[in-house]
């Protein structure tokens, strides 16, 4: 009942998204993070991918301009510039074979990462720091809505309980409306619309994502983040996955 209470917040809490001007894609982005302009999943037309706040890394990132594939793009942390090599191993970011130097597709990959140098006090490089780069898809408003999980009051033993089914959470928002009553309810964002425990299930959802936020309460770029990470996974397909981002 506690932990019940200590994550149940009024979804009128202020939610910001920040417009990302034309020369970044035009897209929208959660507020505190980075636009960054990625080629859409049509090949031809531009949008707007995201970038974190990371407040543990210096620099506010770079947005990679070698474009992955239609609709997935990336970036790197804080002041990491965009790196790639020739690796004969298929990597994470799969980017296009590479050339042999006769115009012909080689057994080798390129691996799309990130690297920051660390320079000595002559100024020569001292070592070289290596990460992933963060993977960037279309952002939508869709995905940037906080929602509301809504939680009932059991009148038998006074617990919170969450909704078991969606035609009663639209039974009890139509009573409270009537009544002009708020009704309390776990704040979240997620991949999909509105959406409830039903008996019969969900047919689509074969997995479940739940990812928790940090001091900073950004579960909007937490959310982000997940979403993207469901697009460059192959075990399941995207539509079959369920993100949530719980905020609090």
């Amino acid at each position: 009942l506690l932990f019940m209470k200590a994550i149940t917040t009024q979804l009128r809490a202020v939610q910001s998204i920040i417009h990302c001007p034309v020369e970044e894609g035009g897209g929208v982005c959660p507020d505190g993070s980075m636009c960054c302009k990625i080629v859409g999943t049509d090949g031809h037309s531009f949008s707007s991918g995201c970038v974190a706040s990371n407040p543990h890394i210096d620099g506010n990132g770079t947005c990679c301009g070698d474009f992955i594939r239609p609709g997935l793009g990336s970036a790197c942390a804080g002041n990491y510039k965009c790196d790639f090599e020739m690796s004969s191993k298929s990597p994470l970011f799969v980017g296009d074979r590479a050339d042999d130097g006769g115009g012909n597709n080689s057994s080798f990959f390129l691996d799309h990462f990130c690297s920051l140098e660390t320079l000595d006090e002559d100024g020569k490089i001292k070592s070289i720091s290596r990460m992933p780069r963060y993977a960037l898809i279309e952002s939508s408003t869709t995905q940037l809505k906080m929602r509301g999980f809504p939680i009932f009051l059991n009148h038998h033993n006074s617990t919170s309980i969450l909704s078991t089914s969606t035609s009663h959470i639209d039974s009890v928002k139509r009573t409270a409306a009537k009544e002009r009553e708020r009704i309390p309810a776990i704040a979240y964002y997620s991949n999909m619309e509105q959406w409830g425990l039903t008996t019969s299930g969900d047919g689509r959802i074969k997995i479940v994502v739940i990812v928790i936020h940090g001091s900073g309460r950004d579960a909007d770029e937490y959310n982000y983040a997940l979403i993207a990470a469901t697009e460059i996974q192959e075990e399941y397909s995207p539509e079959n996955v369920l993100v949530i981002a719980p905020r609090f």
